[in-house]
């Protein structure tokens, strides 16, 4: 009994290296045979490649822009001006702009307009919309916030104020 088990475990081992040789054989046909040339690349080589990839991202990165303005704006503004206190005294500033198109919406307790609006000029910086009804116009500009201002703002609400606003 015990002279068949151990032929039944040295069997068994014998298979599972056999099984483990195969394997190898096979993993190293996968790869293809490395020549003598391309097991010794100079250093100057390697350096001067990592320059030339390095230089395509930068080039890369120059061209792509940082900031895109399509997307949602959020904002809100006090609308009635001795009711701070109310929430029905505030009103809301929502801009979503898509390519060479904007819809402009205010909605407040005075008034809920919606006005679509074209986009003049843009710039990382700055961006410039216009009603094309009435020729009024809104400027978006980038700092370390983006504040909303123009005529159009000033028709509804009635003063000259600059906004915040927000992308979504």
């Amino acid at each position: 009994m015990k002279r068949t088990l151990r032929t039944l475990l040295f069997l068994l081992v014998v298979s599972i290296i056999s099984c483990k040789e195969t394997n190898d054989s096979k993993n190293k046909q996968k790869s293809a045979p490395i020549s003598e040339a391309e097991k010794i690349i100079p250093e100057k080589q390697i350096s001067e490649k990592q320059q030339e990839i390095n230089s395509d991202k930068a080039v890369s990165q120059q061209t792509t822009p940082s900031f895109t303005w399509n997307g949602k704006y959020f904002g809100t503004f006090l609308r009635l001006k001795d009711e701070s206190a109310d929430p029905r005294a505030w009103g809301q500033i929502k801009l979503d702009i898509h390519n060479k198109k904007a819809i402009f919406v205010i909605d407040s307790y005075v008034e809920i307009l919606q006005k679509n609006l074209e986009v003049l000029s843009q710039s990382p910086k700055e961006l410039k919309l216009k009603d094309p009804s009435t020729g009024k116009s809104l400027t978006i500009t980038k700092t370390d916030q983006l504040i909303l201002k123009g005529s159009l703002m000033e028709s509804i609400v009635g003063e000259q104020k600059e906004y915040k606003i927000e992308k979504q």
